[in-house]
């Protein structure tokens, strides 16, 4: 149980990141889920929803340059 509530803060705190960098809807929607209520399948399809969406910023993040 430790471990599940350890991986999830951490996803929760790089979702947290992302969407500050103003990541829309589909970050606000992850975001916006209760975790807690979740069953071991629902957390799972979760963590690679979270996983799917960092990498979706991540590629549009290498497309932006400044200077």
């Amino acid at each position: 149980m430790t471990k599940k509530l350890l991986i999830l803060g951490s996803l929760f705190l790089l979702l947290f990141t992302v969407g500050c960098a103003g990541q829309g809807a589909r970050t606000d929607e992850l975001l916006a889920q209760d975790y807690r209520q979740m069953s071991d399948q629902e957390l799972l399809t979760y963590y690679y929803r979270i996983n799917d969406q960092i990498a979706r910023v991540e590629r549009e993040g290498r497309g932006t340059s400044v200077g």
